[in-house]
């Protein structure tokens, strides 16, 4: 048990159609808290839709944290939660950060039609 997060894509205006993985994080507590502060409310089991400006922020803070570790706090700090992870700012906190910038390049330039798809965030804990 724990904190599972995707990025889930889909064809717009197709509410039918099924949603397809784009990025998974395993207990990555900052990655949730920095979707909650700056997309909105975020739910259990819910879609929520994101779109580029957003990764391409996220990415931007991922990159900024790992060029200067003391911004971690300010720009992606850790949350607690039930099952959420470790709340330090250690080698994992950091693995997880460019594990992040490799993922979100993947969805931003590769994995996503931006014109024909939407993007949605989504956990499970």
């Amino acid at each position: 048990m724990g904190l599972d997060m995707w990025l889930e894509k889909k064809k717009k205006n197709n509410p039918e159609e099924k949603y397809e993985e784009v990025a998974y994080w395993r207990k990555a507590n900052q990655i949730r808290e920095w979707f909650c502060e700056h997309v909105g409310d975020i739910y259990n089991c819910a879609h929520v839709k994101v779109n580029e400006e957003n990764l391409q922020k996220l990415m931007d803070d991922c990159i900024t944290v790992l060029a200067n570790h003391d911004k971690a706090k300010e720009l992606l700090p850790t949350a607690p939660g039930c099952f959420f992870g470790s709340y330090e700012y250690d080698e994992w906190y950091f693995d997880q950060l460019r594990d992040t910038v490799e993922m979100l390049e993947e969805v931003l330039y590769e994995k996503v039609d931006w014109d024909t798809e939407d993007v949605f965030y989504y956990e499970w804990w």
